[in-house]
């Protein structure tokens, strides 16, 4: 075997490895697509005015606001889910404008919002917000 023949095939076997790091990845955030945000606002209702403030401040900020929801995350407690590696600091910017802006409204110092990375098959511009 030639030098070109085994680097080929050492090529040729590093091939799925690497093809599954890139899959694990996720994709990239394309440059100018806006972040999507739903927020949940459980247990206040979606149209509760604190909540309400909330979604027109982060749409001034730039920022994709979905109608929100009344959903509650019982199990996992407030936070900002995000899904791609590439979207961890946008969903810590997010935490910590939710957050400023909750703090002088009385919010329990235990309840911060904090990133939080989940699985799933969402858009990676996609970002959850769980208020309570």
């Amino acid at each position: 075997m030639t030098v070109i023949q085994r680097t080929i095939l050492a090529l040729l076997l590093c091939l799925p490895g690497l093809a599954q790091a890139r899959a694990q990845a996720g994709p990239p955030v394309a440059a100018g697509m806006p972040y999507v945000v739903f927020i949940h606002s459980g247990p206040k209702q979606s149209d509760d005015p604190v909540v309400k403030r909330l979604a027109v401040m982060l749409a001034k900020q730039g920022y994709s606001v979905r109608e929100p929801e009344n959903d509650q995350d019982k199990v996992g407690g407030p936070g900002v889910d995000y899904f791609a590696d590439q979207a961890k600091a946008k969903a810590q910017d997010l935490a910590d404008a939710v957050n400023g802006y909750l703090g002088p409204l009385g919010q329990d110092a235990s309840k911060k919002l904090q990133p939080r990375k989940q699985s799933g098959k969402s858009p990676p511009n996609y970002l959850g917000i769980w208020l309570y």
